[in-house]
């Protein structure tokens, strides 16, 4: 399987590595996640198996500590350097590829090659599948760069984000697949045309189903006004982040909510820890967003950073809703929390995932809220009942995490037919429908902290086969990889 033109895999690391360097993180091109893994197919299994892998770790880890810069918001290389080491995580895919291809193509024929092509998209999106349940960070989901291409993105109500990175990592492996057999004119001189007919026909029904459910899943019921509002500006000084007093946090929040209430909006969201309050200010705090609530007739649902003063219990990272009459629906505290930033910091809450029939825009949708990173978690999200039409996604985003958070909380709702709600803080907020379209966005960093963003909400959700099938789908990949590792073994013992 090795080349021997070795110049032209030199030239496919440096289009792979340009490629990759421009995919995500910073620049974030989302046409490059198509190219890159095509060059990396060919530096993997063209060099021996120890030089091709060793060259691709060297191309991701010098990439993503470029494209990565203050990825934990600390404004230190050593983050940087972290980010680059859990991108390494892309490697899996290409072992298990180069372990197992070479027994599809040895003295094999051009269909036999074909079945091949199956062995890297099949490890690419069991590894997606893996690590959406054992997430530490976002970095190697190229799938999610996507989150935008409307009529590709369709899929991930059938078959979820793995059936996204499937794709985008099967046509790596055919376009390798037509390279290759026309480079080497195929032997024998069997034709190519009915693997690549086969190839163009899924993808043709793909994007024909997606441009079918952007046309036909058109909200048509009734909406809800809300508005999406964040906590008072502070200065992030190499991690830690400025504390604000209990006063400004008062006069913050009750002008983000009388411009909510005089834009006529029902229901306004701020984001994930938009308030920093003592345990002892707490009580206070309540009664007056109660008192607001009770004045305005709105929903108002606000995130909370809770400490004590004298450190002596956790702090809490949770979100509180008021009824427009002024009551307490629910108190939930962040349940999935991050390694090394959150964990060992913050108390964790009891995983209950809150549900709630509202009475918004003339009809009573079902609205569920978690708070963001729990919201990239496939099995924390199938705790909500298939008939959410609302979900509430509170996050805290600076500019060095960019879409690496934004894209997992975004295809949820693609997968599970809800539109979400993303209020955050540094980054982009965004309000999204149940095919991922854009409803409206603002980046509170550039409109202003005391910005208030206002959303046409529908009512009403849309069913999804995901939200049947999720679960078999998603690991449908495992299976499938299993059997042809089988296969190739067994074809190695024959040969």
């Amino acid at each position: 399987m090795e080349i021997k033109n070795r110049r032209s895999l030199w030239i496919w690391l440096a289009a792979g590595f340009a490629a990759y360097l421009f995919c995500n993180g910073v620049w974030g091109i989302p046409v490059t996640a198509w190219i890159f893994p095509v060059c990396f197919l060919f530096v993997s299994r063209g060099f021996g198996p120890v030089k091709g892998l060793l060259l691709v770790a060297l191309a991701v880890f010098a990439g993503a500590f470029i494209h990565w810069p203050g990825f934990f918001a600390m404004d230190n290389p050593i983050e940087q350097v972290f980010a680059a080491v859990m991108s390494l995580e892309l490697l899996a895919p290409y072992i298990v590829d180069r372990i197992f291809f070479p027994m599809f193509v040895r003295d094999g024929s051009a269909m036999r090659r074909f079945a091949g092509t199956f062995i890297f998209p099949m490890a690419y999106a069991t590894m997606e599948a893996l690590l959406d349940i054992f997430r530490l960070g976002n970095t190697s989901y190229f799938s999610l760069t996507q989150i935008d291409f409307l009529p590709f993105i369709q899929i991930a109500s059938v078959f979820g984000q793995t059936g996204m990175a499937f794709l985008l990592a099967w046509f790596a492996s055919m376009a390798y697949f037509v390279i290759d057999s026309l480079s080497r004119k195929t032997e024998k001189g069997e034709s190519i045309r009915k693997p690549v007919c086969i190839f163009a026909a899924v993808f043709v029904l793909v994007f024909a189903f997606g441009g079918i459910r952007l046309a036909t899943c058109q909200p048509e019921g009734p909406t809800a006004k809300i508005a999406l509002a964040h906590g008072p500006h502070t200065e992030n000084h190499g991690g830690e982040w400025d504390d604000v007093d209990y006063d400004t946090n008062v006069e913050h929040a009750g002008k983000a909510i009388d411009k909510a209430a005089a834009g006529k909006a029902e229901m306004v969201v701020f984001n994930e820890e938009a308030l920093d309050i003592d345990y002892d200010k707490m009580p206070e705090m309540t009664k007056f967003l109660q008192a607001k609530a009770a004045e305005t007739g709105m929903y108002i649902v606000m995130g909370f950073d809770i400490e004590d003063p004298a450190e002596k219990k956790l702090s809490r990272n949770s979100i509180i809703c008021f009824s427009p009459e002024g009551e307490v629906l629910y108190d939930y505290a962040k349940s999935k929390l991050i390694p090394l930033m959150e964990v060992g910091t913050y108390e964790p809450g009891d995983g209950r995932v809150n549900q709630i029939e509202m009475d918004m825009g003339g009809a009573k949708p079902k609205v569920s809220s978690v708070i963001c990173y729990e919201g990239s978690f496939t099995d924390y999200m199938n705790r909500l009942d298939s008939d959410v039409d609302i979900h509430l996604n509170p996050c805290w985003e600076w500019k060095g995490i960019g879409m690496a958070q934004s894209g997992p909380v975004l295809i949820r709702a693609v997968e599970r037919g809800y539109t979400v709600l993303k209020p955050t803080y540094e980054a982009r907020d965004m309000v999204r429908d149940c095919c991922g379209r854009m409803i409206a966005e603002d980046n509170p960093d550039i409109d202003g902290y005391d910005s208030v963003l206002f959303a046409n909400v529908p009512t009403e959700g849309c069913k999804t086969i995901y939200n049947s099938i999720g679960f078999i789908v998603d690991w449908m990949y495992a299976a499938g990889l299993i059997v042809f590792a089988v296969l190739a073994l067994t074809r190695r013992k024959r040969i």
